[in-house]
């Protein structure tokens, strides 16, 4: 028991070393690089023309320096030891772009979708992978004809396949949409009746999946549709979010 309660010690000793070395490094070293990175960002005056457009971007960027600035603060929070210390970087580092600390435009925002095709089979070597068309960048980075290849044997997956199995669950998600229950927010009870608004128990309805959610699901689709060029997935995806051919809405938004 004594040596059990040693180690116990022991461990937590080096949990209290590692976080204080955390918490210097985020003060010291940290700082100092972050704000010449910013000093050198805004340097180049780079603007929107700087920022790539992938499958999964559904955001207008147009700050460089302000976009590392939140993507850094945002990585250096999921410490929880360092939560104080990455407050005040992120302050020095808003304030050297003269911006508020609590700004809208200050706010941390996934710059990308993201929709993972689960249990991909490469047909050569029969290896299975989780892809997500969105962020992989094997997939939506490089040359076009280095893009779509296993990365167990560097063979092109079929991409007609990888479609198929796209518009199919699109499909599926259109289905479920359609067909799905409203459930009351009080007492979780499935409605009976179509035509009543509210439940017995005097609660509302809701659907399971808002209507929000199914949008979102349709337009990562479009786009991913858009980029990759899949044409029978794209048509899928507009006809869901009931978008004209020739209407460009949907891929920019």
């Amino acid at each position: 028991a004594a040596a059990k309660a040693s180690g116990l010690r022991g461990e937590e000793d080096v949990q209290r070393a590692l976080a204080k070395f955390n918490k210097d490094l985020v003060t010291t070293s940290l700082t100092r690089r972050c704000l010449g990175m910013v000093t050198d960002i805004k340097r180049h005056n780079t603007g929107p023309e700087s920022f790539p457009t992938l499958a999964g971007s559904h955001r207008r960027l147009e700050n460089p320096a302000l976009e590392f600035v939140k993507a850094v603060s945002h990585v250096l929070a999921l410490d929880r030891h360092c939560g104080d210390e990455v407050i005040v970087l992120r302050r020095l580092l808003l304030s050297e772009l003269g911006m508020r600390e609590f700004a809208r435009e200050a706010v941390w925002e996934d710059p990308s979708m993201s929709y993972v095709l689960k249990d991909t089979i490469c047909t050569y070597c029969q290896a299975c992978d989780d892809l997500d068309i969105c962020r992989d960048a094997t997939l939506c980075t490089g040359p076009a004809e280095d893009r779509w290849r296993c990365r167990h044997c560097s063979h092109r997956y079929d991409l007609a396949a990888i479609e198929l199995r796209l518009v199919d669950e699109c499909n599926e998600a259109i289905t479920r949409y359609q067909l799905q229950d409203r459930r009351c927010k009080r007492c979780k009870m499935v409605g009976s009746s179509v035509l009543s608004e509210r439940c017995p128990c005097s609660g509302e309805y809701a659907l399971d999946e808002p209507p929000e959610a199914y949008e979102k699901s349709m337009r990562t689709l479009l786009r991913a549709a858009t980029f990759h060029g899949f044409t029978w997935l794209q048509e899928t995806a507009r006809h869901a979010l009931l978008i004209e051919a020739m209407d460009g809405e949907g891929e920019g938004e």
